[in-house]
């Protein structure tokens, strides 16, 4: 793997220096083999049996693939790197493989540049913590475990206890390369685990059609089967053959050799499994080795030896290409029988073949994919994909002390209102007992790539959610898809394969029309609110009639292979896949909703990730912690019961007896309005993708004449002001409007083109450096060269086209996602807040338009944002259309097996709940035990204790 990436780099320009045991046999251009050490430990065909059955523990990879490795550090041809690397060019980036060997990422620390870790097996346990990866030890079994998900109760506790102590075990044994580092490197320098923080990426041999679905941060990317590179050269013909071995020494073979086998101490193993003729694949179960039989679809038997070979075989025999067989129960019946049902039974053919398609089926090839990730580190530096779980401890990502806390307020909580409700039964008794001493006194004395048919659903009525979604039906319409779009909007395509189905607008249109009163309904909005007018009441739209037309009427020549829809509230619009039968896409036109995490198998993180609606940062206090964890797990709560009100709708329409819950299951892939150079790395499953900015298209309407002119004459700058499309600023307080007016009038001669919707109730006295229309062709504003400042109300899709354009912001936050978002953008230094809108005034506005004006650090962050955000593999829109041709070929591959899984089997509550009360119980017992010794020793010993005390007592006095 590492020489073909080595060599992948150099054929791409890079001067590639080599440190490795296995030198190049012929010059390669570009690639140096700078220093060739000894194997530390030879492993090439010098493993017994014996052997194999107890190699692979955690001390072994630690000890001897680790420590003694990094003996490598006295070599002298390394100690000359270190003191004189070269410096014309110095060295950008250094790969090194993580494993266990991880003092050389010390070099990282000597050149000042970043660290890529190269890893050839799948995630090991102690990897995770490299990078701020989530282990998701609920669904996701470490690989040195023989389990598949999913895990009984039982396997998740050994799992979760495995992968802890195995980390702990490590961790202690590697602890000696720090005195490696000072003994061969020198004093004061980082710890070997302070070196693996600073590990910028991981490639990682893997890839989800073979390893399963799992969430990633951005810092980890996979690139399983990089070294799959078919050179296309044949194999030499050997006849006539029926089975070939490897044998590294054939003289050690017991003799009877049957004739219809064939060995060799080398075979060229890719020419092999290409062959036509290949049946079936004996292997250990090796990465490297099942991957290129899986690329050539060839099923397989394994016999697992060691590590991760056992998780590999099952994870294959799942999905029904391979056949186990245990190493130590090996006899010619089994082997026979195993034989037998690999060649003759078609369906693992069949299923090696299908999995073939899914794993070589890829938007690029692993070495450009490996390629483009480590320039872009060496671009933009070590940090670029730097997860903020780096700088918590474990057990706050895991939220213990969030839980420690919830858990110890609800027992304070129970015990104060359990002795108050005993308090008032007593008073109440007390009173009683009175009572009835009166009452008694009383009574005593009184009483495609294939043009394939999309059904677009987009039902809500506001411009800023359609831009995104219009982008992406048009761009699958130009890839020769037939497009059929559900909206309230018409637009001007001429592209025959676009079709549009106009809804009739009963619910009223947002575009230019939230007035400053409406706003302070929207600001206070809740859950409840959210899902009545942007669910319920978005539901209601199935009745009409060309809705109920594609429900009761689907085209049938051809017939849809695929629905997409928005996912917002309105969620009675997924049954439409199930209806059809086909698969589900939906997008998100903001960054990911959080109420939606579980649903579609994304980690909540609430440790590092705020909620849209909090304007915490990701870096959080205990108190933001445990408030955006209380507020995400009420907003799913919230959103999970007031959307199930739409269960009746769906019946309804669509006569399916399913909850919103369900509908969620048939989902397949959601497109998501993000991207970490601005919304942050969090990690996500591969059926969640980012395509932020999927609507910024040269497709764009040119300025008018008069707005071009004014820009152009604009010689001392030009600040852009709106509030969207859907916000009427001339409805603001006479005051508010003032400010506005006073601090764009102090700016002059800078000028200020202002969105207005009906300039006739605009508030008089507007200075005469403003001109205001309508309506702007936003993107050409934002573009023009005299623009520098955009004042916004911080709507993602009018952010995202300023950074796009490298222009900063002055940020006014309305309701929705819109503070999060300025707050954002405030700690990447390209905005500034002025807070709420009830907050401005004509000081404020006047300093942020200044501050932004004069101080240029504002500009040269927001464009190196701009090209951290342009600066990708695939465009937004190549991106979205690969993905959802993908789900159309593939089928629902991409799902999580996290939806099946409940939020508190997924947070590991109760595995720690298990243990914790394992611990209580066993502290009981050793206190239930030694009470037990402690009146054993007294009922034996106390009485003679005592008299003897007694006695020397007695004598003292005598």
């Amino acid at each position: 793997m590492f020489e073909t990436l080595t060599k992948g780099l150099a054929k791409k320009g890079h001067q590639v220096d080599v440190i490795s045991p296995f030198p190049q046999k012929r010059p390669f251009v570009n690639y140096t083999d700078l220093i060739v050490i000894p194997p530390q430990l030879n492993i090439v065909n010098n493993i017994s049996y014996n052997i194999a059955k107890n190699i692979w523990t955690v001390q072994i990879v630690s000890v001897v693939a680790g420590n003694d490795i990094c003996e490598h550090l006295a070599h002298p041809d390394i100690q000359k790197l270190i003191h004189n690397p070269p410096k014309d060019p110095p060295y950008d980036v250094v790969l090194i493989q993580v494993f266990a060997a991880h003092c050389f990422a010390i070099f990282g620390h000597l050149f000042n540049v970043p660290v890529i870790g190269i890893s050839p097996p799948n995630l090991y346990p102690w990897y995770n913590s490299f990078v701020g990866n989530p282990k998701n030890l609920a669904i996701l079994p470490n690989n040195l475990l023989p389990f598949v998900n999913p895990m009984n109760f039982w396997q998740r506790i050994y799992n979760t206890l495995s992968t802890a102590i195995n980390q702990i075990y490590f961790n202690h044994l590697t602890e000696y390369q720090d005195e490696q580092i000072r003994k061969y490197v020198g004093p004061n320098l980082p710890s070997v685990r302070q070196l693996e923080a600073n590990i910028s990426m991981i490639l990682v041999n893997s890839y989800f059609s073979l390893d399963g679905i799992r969430p990633l941060t951005q810092a980890i990317v996979e690139v399983g089967g990089l070294h799959v590179q078919d050179d296309n050269s044949k194999l030499p013909p050997i006849s006539p053959v029926n089975v070939l071995i490897k044998i590294a020494n054939p003289k050690e073979l017991p003799p009877g050799l049957p004739k219809n086998i064939r060995i060799s101490s080398w075979l060229p193993q890719l020419k092999v499994l290409k062959h036509r003729n290949v049946k079936a694949f004996i292997t250990h179960g090796g990465l490297l080795g099942t991957q290129e039989a899986i690329s050539y679809g060839v099923p397989m038997i394994g016999i697992p030896l060691f590590s991760d070979q056992f998780t590999n075989i099952a994870n294959y025999v799942k999905k029904n290409i391979a056949v186990k067989l245990d190493y130590e129960n090996l006899s010619e019946d089994n082997m026979d029988a195993a034989l037998n049902a690999i060649l003759y039974n078609s369906t693992y053919r069949e299923a090696a073949r299908k999995l073939a398609q899914q794993f070589l089926d890829r938007p690029l090839k692993p070495i450009d994919t490996a390629s483009f990730w480590i320039e872009y580190i060496v671009k933009y530096g070590k940090d670029a994909l730097r997860s903020p779980a780096m700088d918590l401890n474990w057990w706050q990502v895991e939220l213990l002390d969030v839980y420690a806390f919830l858990l110890f307020t609800s027992i304070v909580i129970v015990y104060i209102t359990i002795h108050l409700t005993l308090m008032f039964l007593n008073m109440i008794s007390s009173k009683r007992l009175q009572q009835k001493k009166c009452l008694y006194l009383r009574t005593t004395c009184q009483c495609s790539t294939d043009g394939y048919r999309i059904l677009g659903v987009f039902p809500i009525n506001g411009r800023s959610h359609w831009i995104m979604m219009e982008a992406l039906m048009k761009g699958l319409a130009e890839r020769g898809h037939q497009v059929d779009v559900v909206t309230h909007f018409k637009t001007r395509s001429t592209n025959p394969n676009y079709r549009e189905i106009i809804l009739e607008n009963i619910l009223g249109s947002a575009v230019n029309n939230l007035t400053a009163k409406e706003i302070l309904y929207f600001g206070s909005m809740n859950i409840e609110r959210l899902t009545y007018m942007a669910g319920l009441k978005l539901c209601e739209l199935m009745e009409q009639p060309r809705l109920q037309e594609i429900i009761k009427n689907p085209p049938k020549n051809p017939p849809y292979d695929l629905v997409i829809t928005e996912l917002f509230a309105g969620h009675c619009y997924l049954a439409f896949g199930r209806h059809l039968k086909v698969p589900m896409i939906g997008m998100m036109s903001s960054p990911f909703h959080d109420w939606a995490a579980h649903q579609i198998g994304v980690p909540d993180e609430t440790s590092y990730v705020p909620n849209i609606f909090s304007g915490y940062s990701q870096q959080m206090t205990f108190w933001e912690r445990l408030i955006n964890t209380i507020t995400v797990r009420y907003l799913q709560m919230q959103m999970d019961y007031y959307t199930n009100l739409q269960t009746e709708i769906v019946k309804r329409s669509f006569g399916i007896d399913a909850t919103i819950n369900d509908l969620f299951k048939n989902l397949s892939l959601v497109l998501v309005n993000s991207h970490h150079s601005m919304h942050g790395i969090r990690p996500f499953p591969q059926s969640v993708v980012e395509i932020g900015g999927l609507h910024l298209t040269n497709d764009i309407d040119p300025l008018a004449p008069e707005v071009q002119k004014w820009l152009d004459e604009s010689k001392h700058g030009c600040i852009y002001f709106t509030f969207g499309s859907m916000v009427r600023i001339e409805t603001f307080s006479k005051e508010l409007m003032e400010a506005f007016y006073k601090a764009f009038e102090k700016i002059a001669p800078v000028r200020v083109l202002m969105k207005v919707a009906k300039k006739e109730e605009l508030l008089p006295g507007l200075p005469k450096n403003v001109m205001t229309q309508s309506w702007f062709s936003q993107i050409p504003i934002l573009k023009h060269k005299n623009t520098r400042v955009f004042i916004t109300h911080g709507g993602l899709m009018g952010t995202t086209e300023s950074i796009f354009c490298g222009v900063p912001m002055i940020g006014i936050p309305l309701f929705g996602d819109q503070k999060v978002n300025i707050q954002n953008y405030v700690k990447r230094k390209v905005a500034i807040s002025l807070g709420s809108i009830h907050e401005v005034t004509e000081e404020k506005l006047t300093n942020a338009l200044e501050t932004i004006l004069k101080d240029p650090s504002y500009t040269t962050n927001v464009k190196k944002l701009s090209q951290l955000f342009v600066d990708r593999p695939q465009t937004a829109m190549d991106t979205a259309t690969y993905w959802v041709e993908y789900v159309i070929k593939h089928g629902n591959i991409l799902q999580s097996p996290a939806i099946h899984v409940p939020w508190w089997q997924k947070s590991l509550l109760d595995i720690y709940g298990a243990l914790l009360l394992a611990i209580i119980i066993t502290l009981y017992l050793i206190i239930l035990v030694l009470r037990g010794l402690k009146y054993i020793y007294q009922r034996n010993f106390g009485d003679s204790d005592n008299k003897k005390k007694k006695t020397s007592t007695s004598k003292k006095y005598n």
